[in-house]
């Protein structure tokens, strides 16, 4: 599957500024067991957030 990857700046009104952070655009809404073992597999680096 190929997913769409784009960088965001959050807490920023405008580009290059704030924290970037890599946002995954599903094609579709997935189960929350999928979504808690995403956040638990990533659980050791920098972290996931569902927007």
């Amino acid at each position: 599957m190929g997913l769409r990857i784009v960088q965001v700046d959050a807490f920023a009104d405008r580009l290059f500024a704030g924290n970037p952070a890599a946002v995954c655009v599903l094609p579709e809404t997935r189960a929350e067991e999928w979504m808690q073992a995403v956040a638990v597999m990533d659980a050791g680096r920098a972290g996931v957030m569902e927007l």
